[in-house]
């Protein structure tokens, strides 16, 4: 049976879905990006994946079960698998924004260590154009070759290799801090670490 993935390609919006899934650690469900139009909306919705939007300009609202975020440019936000959400574009400018969906073993370790925790889906994004030409990079290889594939998932890696660049700089400029050492798991937070300073026992 030959495998189908879906290509949209139109002038406000782009869109790769469909993927395969091949690897068991970090993958690509689908991604994508959007010129939306005043008031555009969005849910009640739960996914079975992880989707992280990227917010390039504009605004809008973001609801994650009973919890409503205020969202603009150079902001991100999550949907963790499971939960509730619904997101709304501002009604007098209204954003623009890409996105991707993933999965897989290291899909958690991989946002947490990005900033994004289930009791804030929210984080500010420094370097907006770097993610943004990622998510390009993955649309250019939408055709179902196995070299397309591995571009994918070479771009899915700089996305958060990126991302948790930028938390880790951002909270060691912050705090001062010269040194972040996190678990495998990601359970070693930076707030611990600060913790363990002020008390004397790093």
């Amino acid at each position: 049976m030959e495998f189908e993935v879906g290509f949209t390609n139109s002038v406000r919006y782009k869109c790769l879905e469909d993927l395969q899934r091949r690897s068991v650690d970090l993958y690509l469900s689908y991604c994508g990006m959007e010129d939306v139009e005043c008031g555009h909306h969005f849910g009640p919705h739960v996914r079975t994946e992880y989707v992280i939007h990227l917010v390039t300009k504009g605004k809008g609202t973001f609801r994650c079960e009973d919890t409503h975020y205020e969202l603009r440019e150079n902001m991100a936000f999550l949907i963790y698998p499971g939960m509730d959400t619904e997101y709304e574009a501002d009604a007098e400018c209204p954003w623009s924004y890409a996105w991707i969906g993933f999965n897989g073993g290291k899909a958690h370790t991989c946002v947490t260590n990005s900033g994004f925790l289930p009791e804030n889906p929210v984080i500010s994004v420094r370097n907006m154009d770097v993610l943004f030409e990622c998510i390009q990079h993955m649309l250019e290889a939408h055709q179902l070759t196995y070299a397309n594939e591995l571009k994918r998932s070479s771009e899915l890696m700089r996305f958060f290799s990126t991302l948790i660049e930028d938390y880790s700089e951002e909270n060691l400029a912050r705090y001062g801090i010269t040194k972040r050492i996190l678990n495998h798991d990601g359970t070693r937070c930076l707030e611990e670490m600060i913790g363990e300073i002020q008390h004397g026992k790093l």
